[in-house]
């Protein structure tokens, strides 16, 4: 999944998006998967998955696994429940804090394999900004 390019329709759509934004009190589920999405992307291109996992406090976490999950991107959760499964339970801690030291005891090859998933998603065919904007025209 590379960030599209400017010229591309669903980056087209993406800063309609971004115009069209309201008060995030009057954001539909669309709004909202667009902007898990395009955090996610962002935030992937900036430290990889790993980054991901240390960025995402507070239950956002489940938010991106939730918008993924409705705008039908499996590939890319089924990438993200890959690093979350890497931790006892398969859950992170939703304090910073303690979320940074279990990412910090992960195991050599546990952090390797969620390294590897960095190239994975670039390589992935799932245009998932093209997918969060088709979610949002149909449910907003």
């Amino acid at each position: 999944m590379a960030i599209p390019p400017e010229e591309s329709t669903a980056w087209i759509q993406w800063q309609d998006w971004q115009a069209d934004k309201r008060a995030v009190d009057e954001w539909t589920q669309g709004d909202f998967a667009v902007d898990r999405v395009s955090w996610l992307i962002a935030t992937v291109s900036n430290g990889g998955w790993i980054d991901v996992l240390a960025n995402s406090c507070d239950g956002y976490l489940d938010a991106i696994l939730s918008a993924l999950n409705d705008i039908g991107a499996n590939e890319t959760l089924g990438f993200l429940k890959q690093c979350i499964d890497r931790f006892p339970k398969g859950r992170l801690y939703n304090d910073v804090y303690e979320r940074g030291k279990q990412i910090q005891s992960l195991s050599p090859q546990d952090r390797d394999f969620i390294d590897s998933l960095d190239d994975e998603f670039y390589a992935s065919n799932e245009d998932i900004c093209a997918m969060a904007m088709k979610y949002w025209r149909e449910i907003r």
